[in-house]
């Protein structure tokens, strides 16, 4: 149930608004560290899946990624 008063219909507008951008930019930011986490593991497997250099390849990757 939604109840408002007349003076805060803006202010609902505005903040439902924002909401939807932020879901966007959710969705983006996902997307994105997606695609630094698939890098990462590509950079791990060319070294020959050695361990123990998980953040410099996270590093790397969003280096790369984030162009």
């Amino acid at each position: 149930m939604r109840l408002m008063m007349k003076g805060n219909s803006k202010k609902a507008e505005t903040a439902q608004g924002k909401g939807k951008t932020a879901g966007a930019e959710q969705k983006q930011c996902c997307a994105r560290e997606e695609e630094i986490r698939k890098k990462a593991y590509e950079l791990y497997e060319k070294r020959g899946c050695q361990p123990g250099y998980e953040w410099e390849d996270w590093l790397e990757a969003e280096r790369t990624v984030c162009k």
